[in-house]
């Protein structure tokens, strides 16, 4: 009686476990798209507000512009005293007795060209758009020329005075657009606004501070891995203040620079590879 018992108890045990495992599988061919489906990221693109952060160095040549430009003074002009006197690099002013005013006029002080080094780093805020932070250093040479009319035959503009040393110094914010649509053989355009601060430091006078406005444009191409390359072209334009007098003159640099950029991402690979996804569908969409 016990082993008839037992045996009945094994029977429907074994069925159980066989309706069990059969109605399994048939929720698995009902539903494939759920037992198949990975998991949905931790995180989505949204909950990231900075997408990557760029580092940036660069070198290139600078270019200066006048400073000063005084017209040559004509026959019957009539000029208060001491307004017209220009300051020498060395801090002395070139008053009648250091220079014979009717032999030297129409002063022009220039900040010649020279080269730029620096280095920025960025914030990618959206897929394209990002907030860089940059320092520059600009070498240069001041240079004060004047009309030399000693024979009004042969009038020649003369060398008066020379600073070998002068050094620019920059800092600012730009906001930046990447046009990645415009892509072309790896290469896309790229421009954008900002302002700083500049400092104009002279071997002997003091320095010069003011604020400035900038626009850049570029070209950039991925090279390999997180590196890219980029030609860059800067307009700094502000207004700079001459020792002289209570004197401005609106002044701008331009800076050709070539460089390297190294992208360092904060978004999980597969945030990213899903967001990318999207974007690609959206693309083809319209």
């Amino acid at each position: 009686m016990k082993s008839r018992l037992f045996q009945a108890t094994l029977c429907v045990l074994a069925l159980t476990l066989f309706a069990a495992s059969a109605y399994a599988q048939d929720a698995d061919a009902a539903n494939p798209l759920e037992a198949d489906t990975e998991a949905e990221p931790e995180y989505t693109w949204d909950d990231f507000a900075v997408k990557a952060y760029t580092i940036q160095i660069f070198g290139g040549a600078f270019n200066g512009d006048r400073y000063l430009d005084l017209p040559v003074k004509l026959d019957r002009t009539q000029v208060e005293e001491g307004t017209d006197w220009v300051m020498g690099y060395d801090g002395r002013v070139w008053t009648p007795d250091r220079l014979d005013y009717d032999v030297y006029d129409g002063p022009i002080k220039t900040l010649e060209n020279g080269y730029t080094l620096g280095a920025k780093v960025g914030s990618y805020l959206s897929d394209n758009f990002h907030v860089d932070l940059s320092l520059s250093y600009s070498a240069s040479e001041a240079q004060l020329t004047m009309e030399n009319m000693d024979d009004p035959e042969n009038v020649f503009r003369e060398e008066i005075d020379r600073d070998a040393g002068v050094q620019i110094f920059r800092g600012g914010i730009s906001m930046m657009y990447d046009l990645q649509k415009f892509d072309l053989w790896g290469i896309y355009p790229y421009f954008g606004f900002g302002f700083g601060g500049v400092i104009v430091r002279y071997s002997a006078l003091e320095d010069v501070g003011a604020l400035y406005l900038v626009g850049s444009g570029g070209l950039k191409r991925h090279i390999a891995g997180a590196t890219s390359a980029f030609i860059q072209f800067d307009l700094t334009n502000y207004s700079m203040s001459r020792h002289e007098l209570h004197y401005t003159k609106s002044v701008t640099f331009t800076d050709i620079v070539f460089g390297l950029s190294f992208f360092i991402d904060t978004v999980p690979q597969d945030v990213r590879a899903l967001h990318e996804a999207d974007q690609a569908e959206a693309a083809r969409r319209y």
